[in-house]
Formats: structure tokens, C-alpha cells, sequence
């Protein structure tokens, strides 16, 4: 089957080859009525014509695609929402995404880099892995970025900054949005449930303080246990549960059968992460969660504007969604 070139859509439109690649690559260096936009882009489409983009590439100086530097298990639903919201964003850009490999046994590979420099990438997402996996080095890495002249923007960051292409995930608001959501539905005694409550990683403490930071709000009492003890006893006293992830809420709900407990009957539980299995539990389960396919979709639209240099975003809030589940009466 003969290739389809821009000659061919210009013959079809009735226009110039260089309306056809002005109009079709978007360039906005010339001007032209929508009456002509019209016809090319209909001519295109009728003939099926799919744009060359390594001629693109080479007048533009650009490989149209982005890397992805990934250190979450690609099964992870984290991952696999990321991925979601960075393809369909870059998409939108006329962008393809390439999976940049690290090394299972060197988390100080900075080897990525080297697809930037040898043009196969126009810039980086950078997914870092929460802090208390203790695998990378994050500063090292952005400061090996930073010194390639790397566009990249950064997904979970653990560093305080509030730099336009660093993206935080707010675990405090998770925990604060859940204890409230309790508060709304009149629960009085709010206990948090966690494990390695005494770990220093940013997201073990920002979940507990997200905690204390509502009760306080709330006026009510601050009561805190660890998973690991939980028992029959420590059980007969819920009212209402925030735990700090969906694994945490599934021990208790599994320590609830067995303790012959009842949810939501006998106290009501939600968690401050979602995983895939959250809504599959034997009762679904209430979760309040990061945003995490909007904040994946905002950080490539930054990191777009980076590579075109054009102007950053403004700071966005990204408010922790509910999945109301039947695990809170």
C-alpha cells in the first residue's frame, strides 16, 4: 500500500505543501483561514495520513517524545495511573513516552540521562519512589538532571519545594480528609491505625500528623495504635477507624472476622490510600485518596511547557478524593 505524503493531502485539499505542513505540524509561524484549516485537516483525515515524525524531529531539533524514570513496581496501580495520566496528557501534545530502564541492582544509575543527550527524549517525568523504601538518593538525581540541562519535572517528591515542576503527594491531607469525612457523619472517637507509626519518612509522619492536625481542629480525643495491636480487646472499643493505608484497613477487617466484629455495625473503618483491591474487600472500602491520574496529566502539561518554554502553571491544590465504600455507617 503507497505511503501517504503531505503531497498527496495538498492535492486532495486543493493548497500548498507547505499549508498542508504548516497546518498539520502546527507551526503558527503563518496564518491561515479556517475555511483552508478546514480542508486540510478533513483531506487528512480522508486519506488516513499519519504524520512523519522523524522529519518533524529534524526540523524542529526535537525528538517529540518523553522519558519516564520509574522506581515503582509497574504493577502497582500507582505506576499504572501515572502511566495513564502521562500517555493520554503527552498524547494530547503529539508526544510519544519511552520507559527510560534503571537497574534492578543500582538505584544510582543514572544512565537515563544519556537518552536526553543523545536526543531520543525532549525531558523526564521522574516518579521517585516513596522515602521510606530508602532506595534512591532523590538530591543526587536532580542534581545529575540539573547539570545535563535536563527538562524534567519530579512525581512524589520527598524534598521541600515548591518549585512549579516538583509534585507533592500530600499524605497529610489524606489522613486530615478522612478523619473529617468521620467528623461529618457524627464520630466522636476517631482512632488512627497505622504501623511504624515511630519511622521518621516523610509520608509515615505527615500521614500521623495529618491525623492529630484534625482531631485537634475537631476537639476530640487523639487515640493512635498500632496494627500490630490490635486485639479483641483494643477492637471492642472502635467507634470509627482511619487507618493509614488500604493494607492496614484489610488486618483489621480480617481481625474484625475473627474477633466475630461486624463492619460498619459495630464501628465503621476508612482508609487514606486506595489500592486496586480497596472496593473487592469482603465490604468495600471508604477511602479517601491522592489524586494521583490529575496530578500525573498536570505534571506533563508542565513539563510540555518546560520543553516549548513556555510560562509554568500556577500552583495547584490537589484536594484528596473519597471512594465511599460500605465500610463507614
Amino acid at each position: 500500500m503507497k505511503k501517504i505524503t503531505i503531497k498527496d493531502v495538498a492535492m486532495e485539499a486543493g493548497t500548498s505543501i507547505s499549508a498542508v505542513s504548516h497546518i498539520l505540524n502546527e507551526s503558527g509561524d503563518k496564518k491561515y483561514s479556517e475555511k483552508t484549516i478546514m480542508l486540510v485537516k478533513n483531506a487528512a483525515k480522508k486519506l488516513n495520513y499519519v504524520p512523519n515524525n522523524i522529519a518533524r524531529g529534524m526540523r524542529t531539533q526535537l525528538s517529540h517524545s518523553i522519558g519516564i524514570v520509574n522506581f515503582w513496581d509497574m504493577s502497582n496501580h500507582i505506576f499504572v495511573k501515572n502511566l495513564k495520566g502521562i500517555v493520554e496528557t503527552a498524547n494530547k501534545y503529539k508526544y510519544s513516552v519511552v520507559i527510560c530502564p534503571v537497574s534492578n541492582d543500582d538505584f544510582d544509575d543514572y544512565s537515563y540521562i544519556d537518552y536526553y543527550t543523545n536526543k531520543r527524549i525532549d525531558g523526564i517525568i521522574f516518579l521517585a519512589p516513596v522515602a521510606s523504601e530508602r532506595i534512591i538518593n532523590e538530591e543526587e538525581h536532580i542534581k545529575r538532571m540539573k547539570e545535563a540541562d535536563v527538562p524534567f519535572v519530579v512525581i512524589n517528591t520527598s524534598l521541600n519545594s515548591n518549585l512549579p515542576n516538583f509534585f507533592k503527594y500530600d499524605f497529610f491531607n489524606a489522613t486530615y480528609t478522612a478523619t473529617q469525612y468521620l467528623a461529618e457523619r457524627k464520630y466522636t472517637d476517631i482512632t488512627y491505625v497505622s504501623h511504624n507509626m515511630q519511622e521518621a519518612y516523610p509520608e509515615i509522619s505527615e500521614r500521623l500528623n495529618g491525623y492529630k492536625q484534625a482531631v485537634k481542629e475537631l476537639n476530640i480525643k487523639e487515640k493512635t495504635v498500632n496494627i500490630e495491636a490490635v486485639d479483641k480487646e483494643v477492637m471492642r472499643g472502635f467507634q470509627a477507624v482511619v487507618t493509614s493505608k488500604s493494607e492496614v484497613a484489610k488486618q483489621i477487617m480480617d481481625k474484625a472476622i475473627d474477633f466475630g466484629f461486624k463492619i460498619p455495625d459495630d464501628f465503621s473503618v476508612i482508609a487514606a490510600n486506595f489500592e486496586n483491591y480497596s472496593e473487592f474487600l469482603h465490604v468495600p472500602l471508604t477511602c479517601a485518596h491522592i489524586p494521583i491520574l490529575r496530578i500525573a496529566e498536570e505534571a506533563t502539561c508542565v513539563l510540555m511547557n518546560i520543553i516549548n518554554k513556555q510560562t509554568y502553571r500556577e500552583t495547584t491544590d490537589f484536594k484528596c478524593e473519597i471512594f465511599e465504600g460500605k465500610t463507614v455507617k
